[in-house]
């Protein structure tokens, strides 16, 4: 593979001997495409503070780390009033940035290295109110006399590669701020030639799923799990923004 050339002059005719790694930017939600309208959801939450709460909506959305063996979801439910598709797809993007997944492709990707990114397999409910209508926003919860047919879960990406390599990327800015455990960010800007920059020696080897903690938009796919979800006839039409990284 040969590295895209910069307008800045960075990149050269540099041939990587590397197997492509892909990247999906999966926080740019598209209605319809990466995302459906469901929530993960456990009964015990309800017990929880203010404090607590948040802190369980930060580990879904950011995936930095497992849940406590109390507070694990214990099913997905549809969390919207409008009227949606039961035809799902393989994978999608639910409410709060939990990656919803399919029975086919849990066992797909049950064959892969996921290293400490787990896989859990969730009944999946249709939802009811349990406030009115009026001045504030219906309350909405599993409703579990309604269960959704098939098999279905959520997949929480552990994994971690530090790979990015900002100076032959193209259209990042950064670092923008540092996140929790002190790790500086960096944020795409518009660009239609945007290029994600990795380094071969890292990527290339391990999991097959993984995130880098300077990318959080991002999520990074081996080229071995990407032929083999390409064959598998799963209806993924989120991988429709699937590229592919330079590596470096």
């Amino acid at each position: 593979m040969t590295a895209p050339e910069n307008d800045d002059g960075v990149g050269d005719d540099e041939v990587i001997n590397a197997p492509p790694v892909w990247y999906w930017d999966f926080t740019d939600s598209d209605e319809g495409r990466k995302s459906v309208k469901a929530r993960v959801w456990a009964d015990s939450w309800q017990a929880l503070s203010i404090d607590d709460k948040l802190r369980i909506g930060t580990l879904i959305r950011e995936h930095y780390s497992e849940f406590p063996g109390s507070q694990e979801p214990d099913c997905i439910f549809i969390n919207t009033h409008h009227p949606v598709s039961r035809s799902f797809p393989d994978l999608a993007v639910m409410n709060g940035a939990a990656l919803f997944v399919s029975g086919a492709l849990i066992d797909l990707l049950s064959q892969f290295n996921l290293g400490p990114s787990p896989m859990i397999e969730l009944p999946f409910f249709d939802q009811k109110n349990i406030s009115p209508y009026g001045d504030r926003a219906p309350d909405l919860r599993p409703d579990r006399d309604k269960p959704i047919p098939g098999r279905w879960g959520m997949l929480h990406v552990l994994a971690r590669k530090s790979a990015f390599v900002p100076e032959q990327a193209r259209y990042f800015r950064g670092p923008c701020r540092s996140t929790f455990d002190g790790t500086q960010e960096w944020r795409l800007d518009p660009g239609e030639n945007f290029v994600v920059a990795l380094k071969a020696a890292t990527v290339c080897k391990g999991v097959d799923i993984w995130r880098d903690p300077r990318l959080p938009n991002f999520m990074f796919f081996s080229d071995r799990l990407i032929t083999a979800i390409g064959a598998s006839g799963l209806r993924m039409p989120a991988f429709a923004d699937l590229g592919e990284a330079k590596l470096v």
